[in-house]
């Protein structure tokens, strides 16, 4: 178990939000700085940065009813619209009057509420929302409806004023995955929970009285926190260009990681997501109880052994008992080579079977410095079945070329068709048996599908890939249940099965494998992305 760390005793990294300033062009809106529904045409490859908020984001379509306008009211005293106008000194200065209600916008797999018209500002108070500035009328976790709410603390509203006239942007950064249904076709219980959440906003707004704006994330991707997507996301399109001043700006969130009885009788956070958001970007943080309370930061700690900040930074490098390696000292060879690795030449073929999770680092060394090495690339995901790849590597052998197959191949069973077509073509056959652990290997997972794109790319792909021919589809994230079947098959490869090598190899980082890039994509692996 790691050490508890003390609050506050982490430096932040700063790396995901490190580029945040956009070039969207300075036109003013009754709610954003740029309200244009250009839009570049369909077959030719537009810069990201032609794209606006309302070519990305559109309109969530409603039914209006009086039911619901009653229910926007409702916080407000039971007061006409426009008496709730002139109510609150805060909200009437030029261009902040909050008393036309939200607009709920939905760009791919991000839903964004906009109340008001708040000024663009390089301060900026970011909020988780549940459990932070709202919570539910009872010990239930979920709201029952959309009247089941209240301020965490009765002052919370009042501290948000007084940020406001301090020049604070408010700004709510939610993660709602619970909503990613409504937007289902033909799911109407889904949408009813989003109809649900609308209101209570709605009320939470006409409560208030003050101009936010909201992001909401409703899938497992680059805007779900950890993530810092949605942060991006506001600062390309939602504060006319202004970037958020990170050390004159912070967040506010619950799942900060803290244990069970950080508090007495308090339960353990349920997450600390909130806490991981900020160090990515670099924001200073605070939980509740600091920031509305003025109480001490407790301690937390990062459940499990990974993090990816103070991960190893070596190179992928052979263990202390491969070859080339200084069994004395622990030093490693620089990154594994043809050398290092002692691949053969074409007069000499060989099989090389590679084991281990997948995103453990197989297909980078296979792909980056085996097969340019002159070996015939095997891999399932591109053939499809297992009976093509033993006809792949037969083919191989049977001209004198080395083989790399790159599979998982969890099983004994499976490596033996390899070992037994090796044996038949008289060549020797070894192991690569990658020994990430299940935490790195998730990580590689979620950095590989989103975590290493440029933001405003997955923000314009996320929002349009559908539309668009010329924008691919999003890579996804590999689902855990494959990952544990893995885990539930994995027969450690031994000599015994035939190998006449079993080389493990630990994950380490390879900056040379990125290239020019490397210091970008070092700094994004080492973000948090759950």
């Amino acid at each position: 178990m790691p050490p508890k760390r003390k609050a506050n005793g982490r430096t932040t990294r700063g790396v995901d939000g490190a580029a945040t300033a956009s070039t969207s062009p300075d036109r003013k809106s009754s709610r954003v700085a740029d309200r244009s529904d250009a839009k570049p045409s369909p077959g030719c490859t537009p810069a990201l940065e032609a794209y606006t908020l309302h070519s990305l984001a559109k309109p969530i379509a409603f039914r209006t009813s009086q039911a619901s306008l009653a229910t926007f009211f409702k916080a407000g005293t039971g007061k006409s619209k426009d008496s709730v106008k002139d109510t609150n000194p805060v909200a009437t200065a030029e261009g902040d009057n909050p008393a036309d209600g939200i607009e709920w916008l939905r760009a791919g797999s991000l839903i964004l509420g906009l109340h008001g018209s708040p000024k663009s500002s390089g301060k900026v108070a970011f909020f988780d929302l549940d459990q932070t500035l709202i919570t539910v009328k009872g010990n239930h976790r979920f709201s029952k409806n959309a009247d089941d709410w209240q301020w965490l603390f009765k002052d919370v509203p009042e501290r948000l004023r007084k940020l406001h006239s301090e020049g604070y942007k408010i700004v709510i950064i939610t993660n709602q995955m619970g909503l990613r249904k409504a937007f289902d076709k033909g799911n109407t219980k889904g949408f009813t929970q989003f109809t649900i959440f609308r209101d209570k906003l709605n009320q939470v707004a006409a409560s208030l009285q003050l101009p936010f704006q909201l992001l909401g994330a409703i899938a497992p991707d680059l805007y779900r926190k950890p993530n810092g997507g949605m942060f991006h996301f506001f600062t390309y399109y939602l504060n006319d260009g202004v970037p958020a001043r990170l050390a004159d700006s912070f967040y506010v969130g619950d799942a900060a990681g803290r244990a069970n009885h950080w508090k007495p009788g308090v339960k353990a956070d349920h997450s600390d997501c909130d806490r991981k958001f900020a160090a990515n970007l670099g924001l200073p943080f605070q939980t509740p109880e600091e920031h509305f309370r003025g109480e001490a930061p407790a301690d937390y700690q990062y459940p499990g052994e990974f993090d990816p900040s103070t991960f190893p930074a070596p190179p992928l490098s052979l263990t202390s008992d491969g070859p080339g390696s200084d069994t004395t000292s622990g030093t490693y060879p620089r990154c594994c080579t043809a050398e290092t690795l002692k691949l053969r030449s074409g007069d000499s073929p060989e099989v090389i079977v590679a084991v281990g999770f997948p995103a453990s680092g197989k297909s980078t060394l296979a792909c980056r410095v085996i097969e340019p090495a002159g070996y015939v690339y095997v891999n399932q995901d591109t053939l499809r079945t297992r009976a093509k790849c033993v006809e792949a590597v037969r083919a191989a052998l049977a001209a004198g070329r080395s083989v790399i197959v790159d599979n998982t191949n969890p099983e004994a069973a499976t490596r033996a068709h390899y070992i037994d077509l090796a044996r038949a073509a008289g060549c020797p056959v070894r192991c690569l048996h990658f020994t990430a652990p299940l935490a790195v290997a998730r990580h590689n997972s979620r950095f590989r599908a989103y975590g290493r794109l440029e933001p405003r790319e997955f923000i314009v792909r996320n929002a349009l890939a559908a539309e668009l021919d010329h924008l691919e589809e999003l890579p996804t994230t590999i689902p855990m249940v494959v990952f544990h079947t893995f885990n539930s098959r994995l027969e450690p490869p031994t000599a015994d099965e035939g190998f006449s090598e079993v080389l493990p190899l630990n994950f380490h980082l390879h900056p040379e494998y990125w290239g020019a890039e490397a210091p970008t994509m070092l700094a994004k692996w080492r973000c948090w992305h759950e």
